[in-house]
Protein backbone atom coordinates (compact mmCIF):
# COMPACT_ATOMS: atom_id res chain seq x y z
CA UNK A 1 0.00 0.00 0.00
CA UNK A 2 1.53 3.23 -0.85
CA UNK A 3 1.43 6.13 1.72
CA UNK A 4 0.20 9.50 0.90
CA UNK A 5 2.20 12.53 1.28
CA UNK A 6 2.98 13.53 5.43
CA UNK A 7 1.83 9.44 5.90
CA UNK A 8 4.49 6.97 6.98
CA UNK A 9 4.51 3.71 4.68
CA UNK A 10 2.47 0.66 5.87
CA UNK A 11 5.55 -1.68 7.57
CA UNK A 12 6.63 -5.09 5.81
CA UNK A 13 5.61 -7.41 9.42
CA UNK A 14 3.49 -6.60 12.30
CA UNK A 15 4.82 -7.89 15.75
CA UNK A 16 2.45 -8.79 18.11
CA UNK A 17 3.10 -9.22 21.63
CA UNK A 18 0.37 -10.46 24.01
CA UNK A 19 0.85 -9.76 27.13
CA UNK A 20 -1.26 -10.08 30.65
CA UNK A 21 0.58 -9.21 33.73
CA UNK A 22 4.25 -9.54 32.82
CA UNK A 23 5.91 -6.83 33.99
CA UNK A 24 8.50 -9.00 34.59
CA UNK A 25 9.78 -9.67 30.84
CA UNK A 26 7.95 -7.58 28.83
CA UNK A 27 11.04 -5.32 28.27
CA UNK A 28 13.93 -7.92 27.31
CA UNK A 29 10.56 -9.28 24.43
CA UNK A 30 10.39 -5.45 23.37
CA UNK A 31 14.10 -5.00 23.10
CA UNK A 32 14.82 -8.28 21.35
CA UNK A 33 12.75 -6.52 18.51
CA UNK A 34 14.09 -3.25 18.70
CA UNK A 35 17.47 -5.01 18.35
CA UNK A 36 16.45 -6.90 14.93
CA UNK A 37 19.02 -6.24 12.02
CA UNK A 38 15.43 -6.17 9.68
CA UNK A 39 14.03 -2.42 9.84
CA UNK A 40 10.60 -2.55 8.93
CA UNK A 41 8.31 -3.48 11.54
CA UNK A 42 5.57 -2.33 13.82
CA UNK A 43 5.20 -3.61 17.19
CA UNK A 44 2.17 -4.02 18.60
CA UNK A 45 1.51 -4.50 22.29
CA UNK A 46 -2.00 -6.16 23.47
CA UNK A 47 -3.08 -6.80 26.50
CA UNK A 48 -4.82 -9.36 28.05
CA UNK A 49 -6.22 -7.05 31.48
CA UNK A 50 -3.38 -6.91 33.51
CA UNK A 51 -3.23 -5.52 36.85
CA UNK A 52 0.59 -5.61 37.36
CA UNK A 53 2.29 -2.82 36.14
CA UNK A 54 2.06 -4.47 32.27
CA UNK A 55 0.13 -1.63 31.04
CA UNK A 56 2.78 1.49 32.13
CA UNK A 57 5.50 -0.30 31.04
CA UNK A 58 4.01 -1.13 27.64
CA UNK A 59 3.20 2.43 27.55
CA UNK A 60 6.91 3.58 28.61
CA UNK A 61 8.08 1.38 24.86
CA UNK A 62 5.72 2.89 23.22
CA UNK A 63 6.58 6.48 24.07
CA UNK A 64 10.03 5.41 23.56
CA UNK A 65 9.83 4.61 20.05
CA UNK A 66 7.33 6.90 18.87
CA UNK A 67 5.39 5.91 15.53
CA UNK A 68 6.28 2.48 16.09
CA UNK A 69 4.59 1.00 18.65
CA UNK A 70 0.55 0.64 19.18
CA UNK A 71 -0.88 -0.57 22.82
CA UNK A 72 -4.04 -2.43 22.30
CA UNK A 73 -5.65 -2.15 26.24
CA UNK A 74 -8.37 -4.53 27.24
CA UNK A 75 -11.09 -2.61 29.53
CA UNK A 76 -13.34 -5.30 29.91
CA UNK A 77 -14.31 -7.07 32.75
CA UNK A 78 -12.92 -10.71 33.06
CA UNK A 79 -9.12 -11.10 31.06
CA UNK A 80 -9.44 -11.64 27.18
CA UNK A 81 -7.45 -14.81 26.33
CA UNK A 82 -4.25 -15.51 23.93
CA UNK A 83 -6.41 -16.56 21.06
CA UNK A 84 -8.75 -14.04 21.09
CA UNK A 85 -5.88 -11.30 21.36
CA UNK A 86 -3.79 -12.40 19.08
CA UNK A 87 -6.65 -12.00 16.68
CA UNK A 88 -7.62 -8.39 17.68
CA UNK A 89 -3.56 -7.70 17.29
CA UNK A 90 -4.12 -9.28 13.19
CA UNK A 91 -7.31 -7.27 13.06
CA UNK A 92 -5.32 -4.36 13.94
CA UNK A 93 -2.36 -4.84 11.99
CA UNK A 94 -0.34 -2.63 9.03
CA UNK A 95 1.22 -5.16 7.90
CA UNK A 96 0.63 -8.30 5.42
CA UNK A 97 2.76 -10.72 7.15
CA UNK A 98 2.51 -11.12 11.09
CA UNK A 99 5.00 -12.13 14.02
CA UNK A 100 4.09 -13.47 17.54
CA UNK A 101 6.49 -12.94 20.34
CA UNK A 102 5.52 -14.38 23.51
CA UNK A 103 5.75 -11.61 26.19
CA UNK A 104 8.83 -13.48 27.81
CA UNK A 105 10.50 -14.99 24.81
CA UNK A 106 13.05 -13.39 22.90
CA UNK A 107 14.77 -13.34 19.18
CA UNK A 108 17.95 -13.43 17.91
CA UNK A 109 18.64 -10.33 16.58
CA UNK A 110 18.21 -12.08 12.78
CA UNK A 111 15.26 -13.75 13.49
CA UNK A 112 12.93 -11.24 11.05
CA UNK A 113 15.72 -10.50 8.51
CA UNK A 114 16.33 -14.79 7.87
CA UNK A 115 12.51 -15.86 8.32
CA UNK A 116 10.86 -13.36 6.52
CA UNK A 117 13.47 -13.63 3.67
CA UNK A 118 12.30 -17.68 3.23
CA UNK A 119 8.47 -16.53 3.34
CA UNK A 120 9.49 -14.27 0.48
CA UNK A 121 10.65 -17.23 -1.28
CA UNK A 122 8.13 -19.33 -0.96
CA UNK A 123 5.15 -17.00 -0.31
CA UNK A 124 5.66 -14.45 -2.81
CA UNK A 125 2.35 -15.25 -4.57
CA UNK A 126 0.09 -17.07 -1.92
CA UNK A 127 -0.18 -17.40 1.40
CA UNK A 128 1.83 -19.27 4.05
CA UNK A 129 3.54 -20.05 7.33
CA UNK A 130 7.29 -20.05 7.76
CA UNK A 131 8.48 -21.07 11.44
CA UNK A 132 12.29 -22.37 13.02
CA UNK A 133 12.74 -24.41 15.97
CA UNK A 134 13.00 -22.77 19.37
CA UNK A 135 15.98 -23.00 22.03
CA UNK A 136 14.31 -23.92 25.27
CA UNK A 137 16.81 -22.14 27.76
CA UNK A 138 16.65 -20.84 31.42
CA UNK A 139 18.54 -17.74 32.69
CA UNK A 140 19.22 -19.62 35.73
CA UNK A 141 23.26 -20.61 35.79
CA UNK A 142 22.87 -23.88 37.22
CA UNK A 143 20.24 -25.09 34.92
CA UNK A 144 22.16 -23.95 31.09
CA UNK A 145 23.00 -27.45 31.02
CA UNK A 146 19.10 -28.23 30.15
CA UNK A 147 19.07 -26.17 27.10
CA UNK A 148 18.52 -27.57 23.81
CA UNK A 149 17.17 -26.96 20.28
CA UNK A 150 13.59 -28.34 19.81
CA UNK A 151 12.88 -30.95 16.76
CA UNK A 152 11.66 -30.11 13.96
CA UNK A 153 9.95 -31.85 11.08
CA UNK A 154 12.52 -32.32 7.32
CA UNK A 155 13.49 -28.62 6.45
CA UNK A 156 11.78 -27.26 3.58
CA UNK A 157 7.83 -26.22 2.21
CA UNK A 158 5.48 -28.54 3.16
CA UNK A 159 1.96 -28.31 1.23
CA UNK A 160 -1.10 -29.08 3.57
CA UNK A 161 -1.98 -31.07 4.80
CA UNK A 162 0.72 -32.83 5.14
CA UNK A 163 2.07 -31.67 8.92
CA UNK A 164 -1.20 -31.77 10.90
CA UNK A 165 -0.14 -34.84 11.89
CA UNK A 166 3.77 -34.77 12.61
CA UNK A 167 2.47 -31.47 14.45
CA UNK A 168 0.33 -33.14 17.03
CA UNK A 169 2.31 -36.38 17.56
CA UNK A 170 5.27 -37.36 20.20
CA UNK A 171 3.45 -34.58 22.69
CA UNK A 172 3.65 -31.30 20.48
CA UNK A 173 7.57 -31.69 20.13
CA UNK A 174 7.71 -30.86 16.78
CA UNK A 175 5.23 -27.53 16.78
CA UNK A 176 5.71 -24.47 16.11
CA UNK A 177 6.14 -22.19 18.91
CA UNK A 178 4.36 -18.95 19.03
CA UNK A 179 7.28 -17.34 19.21
CA UNK A 180 8.80 -18.93 15.88
CA UNK A 181 6.53 -18.23 13.33
CA UNK A 182 5.74 -15.38 10.84
CA UNK A 183 2.63 -15.59 9.30
CA UNK A 184 0.91 -14.08 6.28
CA UNK A 185 -1.98 -11.70 8.30
CA UNK A 186 -4.87 -13.32 6.26
CA UNK A 187 -4.47 -16.82 7.50
CA UNK A 188 -4.73 -15.52 11.01
CA UNK A 189 -7.73 -13.26 10.10
CA UNK A 190 -9.13 -16.40 8.70
CA UNK A 191 -8.93 -18.62 12.04
CA UNK A 192 -10.77 -15.91 14.06
CA UNK A 193 -13.62 -18.51 12.90
CA UNK A 194 -12.22 -20.15 15.92
CA UNK A 195 -13.27 -17.72 18.47
CA UNK A 196 -14.96 -19.34 21.11
CA UNK A 197 -13.88 -22.98 20.04
CA UNK A 198 -10.27 -22.21 20.28
CA UNK A 199 -8.55 -22.69 23.98
CA UNK A 200 -7.67 -19.38 24.98
CA UNK A 201 -4.85 -20.58 27.43
CA UNK A 202 -2.15 -23.50 27.52
CA UNK A 203 -3.35 -25.15 24.07
CA UNK A 204 -4.13 -22.06 22.05
CA UNK A 205 -2.10 -22.58 19.84
CA UNK A 206 -2.38 -26.05 18.56
CA UNK A 207 -5.90 -25.01 17.43
CA UNK A 208 -4.25 -22.77 15.13
CA UNK A 209 -1.38 -24.79 13.80
CA UNK A 210 -3.49 -27.69 13.29
CA UNK A 211 -6.18 -24.72 11.29
CA UNK A 212 -3.33 -23.68 9.62
CA UNK A 213 -1.55 -27.18 8.99
CA UNK A 214 -5.29 -28.28 7.01
CA UNK A 215 -5.79 -25.34 4.56
CA UNK A 216 -1.93 -23.59 4.16
CA UNK A 217 1.35 -24.02 3.12
CA UNK A 218 4.48 -23.70 5.98
CA UNK A 219 8.03 -23.57 5.37
CA UNK A 220 10.13 -25.10 7.93
CA UNK A 221 13.74 -23.64 8.86
CA UNK A 222 16.43 -25.01 10.41
CA UNK A 223 18.15 -21.99 12.12
CA UNK A 224 17.32 -21.57 16.11
CA UNK A 225 16.45 -18.05 16.16
CA UNK A 226 14.38 -17.64 19.20
CA UNK A 227 14.91 -18.23 22.64
CA UNK A 228 12.03 -19.58 24.78
CA UNK A 229 11.89 -18.79 28.22
CA UNK A 230 11.52 -21.67 30.79
CA UNK A 231 10.19 -20.22 33.87
CA UNK A 232 7.44 -21.25 36.73
CA UNK A 233 5.06 -19.07 36.13
CA UNK A 234 4.77 -19.63 32.24
CA UNK A 235 1.45 -20.37 31.05
CA UNK A 236 2.81 -23.57 29.92
CA UNK A 237 4.40 -24.58 33.07
CA UNK A 238 1.58 -23.38 34.98
CA UNK A 239 -0.44 -25.48 33.06
CA UNK A 240 1.56 -28.82 33.48
CA UNK A 241 1.74 -27.67 37.07
CA UNK A 242 -1.87 -28.21 37.82
CA UNK A 243 -2.86 -31.42 34.78
CA UNK A 244 -4.53 -28.84 32.89
CA UNK A 245 -2.34 -30.11 29.67
CA UNK A 246 -3.78 -33.52 29.34
CA UNK A 247 -7.00 -32.02 29.18
CA UNK A 248 -6.12 -29.01 26.71
CA UNK A 249 -5.03 -31.85 24.32
CA UNK A 250 -8.28 -33.92 24.98
CA UNK A 251 -9.93 -30.40 24.22
CA UNK A 252 -7.69 -29.95 20.87
CA UNK A 253 -8.01 -33.48 19.57
CA UNK A 254 -11.84 -33.59 20.53
CA UNK A 255 -12.02 -29.90 18.06
CA UNK A 256 -9.59 -31.32 15.50
CA UNK A 257 -11.47 -34.70 14.74
CA UNK A 258 -15.01 -32.96 14.59
CA UNK A 259 -13.74 -30.06 12.51
CA UNK A 260 -12.42 -32.94 10.35
CA UNK A 261 -15.69 -34.30 10.06
CA UNK A 262 -17.61 -31.27 9.40
CA UNK A 263 -15.49 -29.22 7.82
CA UNK A 264 -12.56 -30.17 5.99
CA UNK A 265 -12.74 -31.66 2.46
CA UNK A 266 -9.08 -31.88 1.26
CA UNK A 267 -6.98 -34.75 0.83
CA UNK A 268 -6.46 -37.85 3.08
CA UNK A 269 -9.88 -37.11 5.45
CA UNK A 270 -10.31 -40.47 6.53
CA UNK A 271 -6.38 -41.24 6.85
CA UNK A 272 -6.18 -37.68 9.16
CA UNK A 273 -9.40 -38.87 11.26
CA UNK A 274 -7.95 -42.54 11.84
CA UNK A 275 -4.83 -41.25 13.21
CA UNK A 276 -6.25 -38.26 15.49
CA UNK A 277 -8.90 -40.68 16.90
CA UNK A 278 -5.37 -42.80 17.40
CA UNK A 279 -4.08 -39.82 19.30
CA UNK A 280 -7.25 -38.97 21.35
CA UNK A 281 -7.85 -41.94 22.61
CA UNK A 282 -3.96 -42.67 23.31
CA UNK A 283 -3.73 -41.77 27.38
CA UNK A 284 0.14 -41.88 27.48
CA UNK A 285 0.47 -38.45 27.30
Amino acid sequence: MTATVGEPADPAVSVIIHFLNAARYLPAAARSVQWQTYPDWELILVDGGSTDQSVPIAREIQSSLPGRVRVLEHRGPETLGIFSSRIWGAREARAPILAHLDSDDEWHPQFLERQLAAHEAHFRSRPGLTYCPMVYWWEEPERAFEAHVQPIVTPGLHEAPSLVIPFIDNSYSRTPGNSAVVVSREIVLAAAELIGTADEGIGDDQFLWSFVALNYPICAQPEPLCRYRQWPGSTCAVGIAVGEHVDARSRHLTWLEKYLTSNYSGSDRDGLIREVERLRTDRVW
